[in-house]
């Protein structure tokens, strides 16, 4: 079976070699993660997949009832737009910016004590 991407200019095209359970269309979580591997080399975890439906920024998909299906060619889209350009070395490629953890601010010399006062405020 072959991971390799192939790459028209209407965008991806899986192999031809897919096993026959990935001939179709419409995909369920657990169909769609093993997808991803098959026609694409990559691993996305149903669990990922699952997060993604609830917060956003996954692939496209359809209810039907309660049952989630994604689309073949929504799958091949969204995997499309994670991957990079094809890159020669890794000295320009963009750091994705972290979100800074804000420390809470104490001044020095300022204890909280339990009725929320600092301990300035204690030997007034």
């Amino acid at each position: 079976m072959s991971t390799s991407t192939n790459i028209s200019a209407e965008g991806f095209v899986p192999p031809h070699d897919l096993p026959p359970r990935f001939r179709k269309n419409r995909f369920n979580t657990p169909e769609a993660s093993a997808y991803f591997d098959a026609a694409h080399g990559v691993t996305v975890a149903e669990s990922y997949l699952e997060k993604m439906r609830s917060v956003g920024g996954g692939p496209d998909f359809r209810l039907f009832g309660r049952n989630v299906f994604y689309d073949k060619t929504a799958l091949d889209a969204w995997v499309m737009t994670k991957l990079s350009e094809p890159l020669k070395n890794t000295v320009k490629v963009p750091k994705s910016p972290r979100p800074k953890k804000s420390k809470p601010q104490v001044k020095k010399g300022t204890a909280a004590t339990s009725n929320g006062e600092g301990a300035s405020a204690q030997h007034r």
